[in-house]
């Protein structure tokens, strides 16, 4: 077998990029240690999507010269740098309709408001948050449907395993595209400053979510639980069954006991996990199940 040269001269050219069966395998194995990424069978195309940049990043001539790096040096800036790559960043604001934010406003939220009126103090944790837009989201809805919440302690944490998205989100900085996606109109100049071609949102609310980075598969203890409201939404679907079922468990175990875990539309505990039972009034909200 013909080795790739150990020390090729760097290109920018990826056009004729292909990735082998056995370097496929060795990313699927990777993610799935990193970050619980279960990748399946035949995503060629995403891994080529993915790493392209990475790959030029790290002045490697082809993805499989960057995978023989991760292979050989074990760098964890390098392990670290692909396992992010490969994350999907969608998100936008008000993500599954004004439907569920009105549910968390004007359900939810009173229930947990009456079992926690003396303490006054919510804590809302945002995972796999992207670039921002859900924990603002969800800010801007208890600002505009909560008022009973004024002079309540909201803490909001929102954390994510990329750094670059989270870079975008703590600056709270959104292109036109990204701000059509979902966000009301009428809701623009009261929350967002228009800054060049971009809006940034107001530094009132910047300040009013803490940032920072987080693997799924890491402890929580740094969230500082327990937690009331948890928003994992369209991360389970990208993870494999064990992964899954040792979140699921973490996840209870995190949070208070009539707190609330909002799942994304195409997201279900059944037959992971028996921990959570479905809300009957709101379609993907969860609740620790009563034992």
């Amino acid at each position: 077998m013909t080795e790739r040269p150990s020390n090729p001269p760097p290109s920018n050219d990826f056009s004729d990029t292909t990735i082998s069966a056995s370097d496929y395998e060795f990313v699927r194995t990777l993610l799935r240690k990193e970050i619980g990424f279960d990748l399946g069978v035949d995503r060629h195309y995403l891994i080529v999507n993915r790493l392209v940049p990475i790959a030029a990043m790290f002045d490697c001539r082809d993805i499989g010269h960057l995978i023989d790096r991760v292979r050989q040096s074990q760098d964890r800036r390098l392990i670290e740098a692909v396992a992010e790559g490969m994350t999907i960043n969608e998100t936008s604001f008000f993500r599954g309709g004004q439907r569920l934010f009105d549910n968390l406003a004007q359900v939810m939220i009173p229930a947990m408001q009456r079992a926690r009126s003396s303490q006054r103090r919510l804590r809302i944790w945002s995972g796999a948050c992207a670039t921002g837009q859900e924990p603002y989201s969800i800010l801007i809805t208890l600002l505009e449907q909560c008022p009973q919440l004024r002079d309540w302690n909201i803490e909001i944490v929102a954390t994510d395993i990329s750094e670059r998205a989270l870079e975008q989100a703590r600056n709270g900085v959104y292109n036109q595209f990204e701000i059509q996606r979902g966000l009301p109109i009428q809701l623009l100049p009261k929350y967002f400053t228009k800054t060049g071609d971009r809006w940034q949102i107001a530094d009132t609310l910047r300040r009013r979510v803490v940032f920072h980075r987080h693997n799924l598969l890491d402890s929580f203890l740094r969230l500082a639980p327990p937690l009331d409201i948890i928003f994992l939404r369209n991360v389970l679907i990208y993870f494999e069954l064990s992964a899954k079922t040792e979140l699921f468990k973490r996840l209870r175990q995190c949070m208070a006991r009539d707190g609330i875990l909002v799942l994304g539309e195409t997201e279900s505990t059944l037959g992971i996990t028996n921990d959570f039972q479905l809300n009957n009034a709101c379609r993907d909200f969860y609740q620790p199940a009563i034992s």
